[in-house]
């Protein structure tokens, strides 16, 4: 059995933004945990292709692709979007709400 993949996404701290919604970490289309503002979270998940993405109500991520060898950590780091631009973000832009980044 090959060794898992450990995938570390954190989301910053700062904004006003979303401050006290979570947002839901979804795997190769399942919901996988929740993640608050500052918090950190670790999904296990089996070495090859993973796609992740972030999802709040109707708005997510856009989604990040990820190809993995066993045993690697991978992290990630989200971050919502500006005050000034919410409301294209829950209109046209909802399929890039928020971001999501490979670090």
């Amino acid at each position: 059995m090959a060794a898992k993949v450990k995938i570390r996404i954190g989301r910053i701290d700062g904004g006003w933004v979303d401050r006290a919604r979570p947002y839901d970490v979804v795997v190769n289309d399942v919901a996988r945990g929740r993640l608050r503002r500052g918090e950190e979270t670790e999904i296990d998940v089996d070495p090859g292709v993973q796609v992740v993405y972030l999802k709040l109500d109707w708005c997510r991520s856009k989604s990040v692709r990820l190809e993995l060898e066993p045993g690697e950590e991978v992290e990630l780091r989200c971050k919502p979007r500006s005050p000034l631009t919410v409301l294209y973000g829950i209109t046209l832009g909802r399929k890039n709400y928020m971001s999501l980044v490979r670090v």
